[in-house]
């Protein structure tokens, strides 16, 4: 036997580069957090068992003082990178005064960086640096204009959803694909068969992807095979885009509709069509908490993102991990069935 002065220290790092996993499962596991698998708990444990890993006790309690019991004012300093230039600059801003209000409750101070107000990102990098920032906090960038992969390699960074730019860090994103597999269900429980489905195109997205995977899936089992209806894609401000959502709804007759946000009710209503009255209606990505009760489908709260990610980045600064040392990690966040005026059951 080894006598316990010559052992090697195991780290949280070895269990996960044994384990294959990374180093918030890890931390997670070993907690015997819910929100990872059992399965993977498991593993996780008997690997640290099987390294010998043990905490160090005053190290826990040191840990628990510094990054738990702080105030805001005295926490750790994150940031959130957005571009007010970009057409999503609004739902930014209103995502920031969220994220912020969390953040201040859990202990954390949220700085807003306006990245358009720096000529490159050596110049970002000196402002976050001077302002003692130790995360970042990615969301909804549709572009940049330059290389933002060098704060990944600085900086503990996670991205909250899937941008058209997606930085190199883990993703904390809904889970797209389970998301549509409730909505379907609970349309069938309420007596719909025929579900036209109706979505923005969003090339070359993740997100995307997993949405139109979860429907196709759905669709192969749709009987009869008549009911199977192609999906609706559209662009934003296309000049023929009502005249052929008419012909669209016109051809195929759906009795509900299926849609990303509340914004395709919004151009349902425009293009003259009466919701629920001629068609019903039920989102799979409504994220605006007023429109709970009013539109029906699946809430997807950004807030339980930013908290995950909250949790991450702790876990990333106390380690030393960078985002970019932590980019294969894509987490999973599920929502919940919201009922609304737009679907009534059917009779």
């Amino acid at each position: 036997m080894i006598p316990l002065s010559t052992r090697p220290h195991i780290t949280l790092r070895d269990v996960a580069k044994e384990a294959g996993v990374s180093l918030a499962t890890v931390s997670r596991a070993l907690r015997d957090d819910p929100s990872t698998a059992q399965k993977t708990r498991q593993q996780v444990q008997r690997v640290a068992e099987k390294l010998g890993y043990r905490p160090d006790p005053a190290l826990q309690v040191l840990i628990e003082r510094r990054w738990r019991g702080r105030r805001a004012d005295e926490g750790l300093n994150l940031c959130f990178i957005y571009d007010s230039t970009a057409t999503e600059s609004s739902v930014a801003s209103t995502q920031f005064k969220r994220f912020k209000e969390s953040s201040k409750a859990l202990g954390y101070t949220l700085i807003p960086i306006d990245m358009s107000e720096f000529a490159n990102v050596q110049k970002l990098i000196h402002r976050l640096e001077s302002q003692g920032v130790s995360g970042i906090v990615f969301s909804l960038l549709s572009s940049t204009t330059y290389d933002i992969s060098e704060l990944c390699q600085r900086f503990a960074a996670v991205s909250i959803n899937v941008s058209q730019v997606q930085p190199n860090c883990p993703i904390i994103m809904h889970d797209e694909f389970r998301s549509i597999e409730k909505v379907w269900k609970q349309l069938e429980a309420l007596g719909y068969s025929r579900f036209g489905v109706i979505f923005e195109e969003y090339p070359d997205s993740l997100s995307m992807d997993q949405r139109l995977g979860a429907v196709y899936c759905r669709q192969r089992f749709v009987k009869p095979a008549r009911n199977r209806i192609p999906i609706f894609f559209y662009q934003k401000n296309e000049s023929d885009q009502q005249e052929k959502l008419d012909r669209w709804l016109k051809k195929y007759q759906p009795d509900v509709l299926l849609g990303d946000t509340h914004h395709e009710v919004e151009m349902l209503v425009a293009a003259g069509v009466k919701v629920p009255d001629d068609f019903a209606f039920a989102s799979v990505n409504m994220w605006d908490a007023t429109k709970i009760g009013e539109i029906a489908g699946y809430f997807r709260d950004n807030v339980l993102l930013f908290e995950r990610g909250l949790q991450l980045l702790n876990m990333m600064v106390r380690s030393g991990a960078t985002g970019a040392s932590q980019g294969q990690l894509v987490e999973m966040v599920h929502g919940d069935w919201k009922d609304g005026q737009t679907l009534p059951a059917l009779t």
